[in-house]
C-alpha cells in the first residue's frame, strides 16, 4: 500500500508570522522599557510613598501585560482542541481539508487517534499554563500591594 502524503503551502507560514508579530512585538517592547511611561525617569529622591506608587504601577503593568499574554496562550490551546477533535472524529491526521506546512505523511486510524490525545494532552497544558502565569502575576499584585500598605 503507497503512503498518502500532503502537500505543504505557504500560506501557513505567513499566518503564523503575522501571528509572533501581534503577540511578541508588544511583550518585547514592554521587556525593553519602550512602553513605560517617561515621566517617572529620575528615581533617585522619591519619597516612600512615591516609590511605593511607582512599585505598584510597574506590577499592574506586568498584570497587563500577562492578560495580554494569555491571549496567544488560549489561540494556541483552541487552536490544538479543534485539531484534536477533528482528527478524532475523522481517525485521520492531518484531518481532511487542513493546510500543512511541510509535505506530511497522513497517519490513519490508531496512530491517529494517538495524534489526537497527545493534542488534547497538550491543549489544556497550554491553557492551564497561560492562566497559571496570569494568576500568578494577580497575586504577586495584590501581595505586593499589601506589603506596600504595611510599611
Amino acid at each position: 500500500m503507497e503512503d498518502k502524503y500532503l502537500q505543504g503551502t505557504s500560506k501557513p507560514k505567513l499566518q503564523l508570522l503575522l501571528l509572533m508579530a501581534l503577540f511578541v512585538l508588544p511583550y518585547a517592547l514592554s521587556h525593553l522599557g519602550i512602553l513605560s511611561d517617561p515621566n517617572n525617569t529620575n528615581t533617585d529622591n522619591l519619597s516612600i510613598d512615591e516609590s511605593a506608587s511607582l512599585i505598584y504601577d510597574s506590577f499592574s503593568l506586568s498584570v497587563y501585560i500577562s492578560a495580554y499574554l494569555l491571549i496567544p496562550y488560549s489561540m494556541i490551546s483552541i487552536y490544538c482542541y479543534i485539531l484534536a477533535r477533528n482528527t478524532h472524529i475523522n481517525r485521520q491526521y492531518p484531518p481532511p481539508g487542513a493546510e500543512v506546512v511541510f509535505k506530511t505523511k497522513v497517519i490513519k486510524d490508531k496512530k491517529a487517534l494517538h495524534h489526537a490525545y497527545a493534542l488534547y494532552f497538550f491543549s489544556a497544558i497550554m491553557l492551564l499554563n497561560g492562566m497559571a502565569k496570569l494568576g500568578a502575576s494577580i497575586y504577586m499584585l495584590y501581595f505586593i500591594k499589601d506589603t506596600l500598605n504595611a510599611i
